[in-house]
């Protein structure tokens, strides 16, 4: 089984399972249902375990970068959400300005569900996403970005994301980057960064 991060979650489920087993009999019915019940967990498990560690890291990175800062500043927070009282996602942003090491840095969590429109349901199949071209299937994704502009202008500003995607009954994938956007270029520092 291919689960992220989630041993955690599918082997004591397991071993629940091995233990209903060997009071309920019946081997081979209870191993079918425990691989199938597995999956489900692990899909589940992917959606709600990478939104657990993107809020987790959004947290360490800022509290590590504010006191990197020096100057005292925290991180602002600002929460909001897709409505319903946040059963449609809902998002975290904190940003820190004005700081000695930091003119600004913002590190913001999205955590939303919806539904596939047909264009866009169109797009991630002709990119080879296993996703019917016609949408209307249900999806939740997680992300965790990040922007730091130095206040000294011969250090680059630092962007970097990090995400996990998954269309309900098929699979999910994860994505990400990060660059450097320097106001001055030196080639060391891009030899250095990649």
């Amino acid at each position: 089984m291919n689960c992220l991060r989630h041993d955690s979650i599918v082997i004591p489920t397991m071993r629940v399972a091995q233990k209903a087993h060997t009071a309920h009999g019946n081997r081979r019915r209870h191993l079918a249902n425990l691989r199938s019940n597995q999956l489900a967990i692990c899909v589940q498990a992917s959606v709600n375990g990478f939104d657990d560690f993107v809020q987790s890291m959004q947290a360490t990175i800022c509290k590590e970068a504010a006191a990197a800062d020096g100057s005292g500043k925290q991180f602002i927070l600002d929460k909001w959400d897709r409505g319903e009282g946040g059963r449609n996602g809902f998002g975290v942003t904190r940003v820190l300005q004005g700081g000695d090491l930091f003119e600004k840095a913002a590190a913001n969590v999205s955590i939303v569900k919806g539904q596939l429109t047909p264009e866009r349901a169109k797009m991630m199949s002709s990119r080879g996403r296993d996703v019917d071209p016609s949408g209307g299937q249900d999806y939740q994704a997680a992300a965790l970005s990040l922007v730091f502009h130095s206040a000294q202008p011969m250090v680059p500003t630092f962007r970097a994301d990090v995400r996990y995607f998954q269309v309900d009954g098929g699979d999910g994938w994860y994505g990400g980057g990060a660059d450097l956007t320097p106001f001055y270029l030196n080639d060391e520092d891009a030899k250095n960064f990649h």
